[in-house]
């Protein structure tokens, strides 16, 4: 792999090397901002759900920065251990490290200490919270990007439990203990997180197939590849009623998922007729707006 890097990209090579000073664009970019911002606003819907609305001001901005802090280290330690296929892939290699506009060392710094910081606010809540925001980081970091991803094209479920855990933690920051609604909440999001990951990973299949990658989509036929997608995303669809059916949330939550899911449902199943990397990529940005909007429902819900 390393080899492969030096001949086709051989300036992300030298930026591996190289003890390339960072600016903050760099330092903000390697975090991931827009999966980070998804995840958090999860986890403080579940510390909405959880507090009834009975937001305490200090524990809830512990939890912010908690989740925020613990979810931009471990996406800046991925971008760290996944440097080699990022470089190879077009649509990662203008990452900060492969780009050579952040060091690896810089960066590994810069990981480990926004999740020392992030486990630090997690204890002074509780330790449940400090447990589980601390089961996420290693899901994702170690199951996921240093074991699974490389070594089987099944690597999203390792590391999809990780995705659930920020509203998880959210709901456990206040309650101090879990119960099904904060389950569910969680489930859901571990449940979306396959058709998303999925759905750009069919868009860009020649990338990880560059990168020696065995993501699902890149090892099987497209065709076979959209027809999972649209299994997973009915899973999901299904999964997200059924906090409905048992009563635990209101008519805001029942009918907004109701048509997100058809929604999403219906998208997926465009994909399966045909399946495109131009639809692909539909269904990827529709499938964040799903989730933003089904927790802004849950927040709006929990409120009311």
């Amino acid at each position: 792999m390393e080899e492969c890097n030096q001949s086709v990209y051989p300036r992300a090579k030298q930026g591996l090397l190289a003890p390339v000073s960072g600016n903050w664009k760099a330092y903000l970019l390697v975090t991931k901002p827009a999966s980070v911002s998804l995840l958090v606003f999860t986890g403080l819907v579940g510390y909405a759900v959880a507090s009834r609305g009975d937001f305490q001001l200090v524990s809830f901005l512990a939890l912010l920065l908690a989740l925020t802090l613990g979810c931009a280290g471990a996406n800046t330690l991925t971008c760290y251990i996944d440097r080699d296929i990022d470089a190879l892939m077009v649509r990662t290699r203008n990452r900060p490290i492969p780009a050579s506009r952040l060091s690896p060392p810089k960066a590994l710094v810069f990981g480990l200490v926004l999740t020392v910081l992030a486990l630090g606010l997690a204890l002074y809540l509780n330790v449940a919270t400090f447990l589980i925001i601390l089961a996420g980081i290693v899901n994702n970091v170690v199951m996921y990007s240093l074991w699974a991803k490389r070594r089987t094209s099944l690597n999203i479920f390792a590391g999809s439990f990780a995705g659930g855990l920020p509203a998880i933690a959210g709901y456990v920051a206040y309650a101090s203990a879990l119960d099904v609604e904060g389950m569910f909440l969680g489930a859901i999001v571990m449940a979306w997180i396959p058709v998303h990951v999925w759905s750009i990973a069919l868009k860009y299949k020649n990338d990880y197939l560059n990168a020696r990658v065995p993501m699902l989509p890149a090892v099987v036929k497209e065709a076979r590849a959209a027809q999972l997608i649209a299994l997973l995303s009915a899973l999901s669809v299904g999964l997200s009623l059924v906090p409905a059916a048992l009563g635990l949330f209101g008519p805001v939550y029942l009918y907004t998922a109701v048509v997100l899911g058809l929604g999403l449902f219906s998208l997926s199943l465009w994909l399966m007729l045909r399946p495109t990397g131009s639809r692909a990529m539909v269904v990827f940005k529709a499938s964040s707006l799903y989730l933003g909007f089904f927790f802004l429902a849950v927040l709006i819900d929990s409120l009311l």
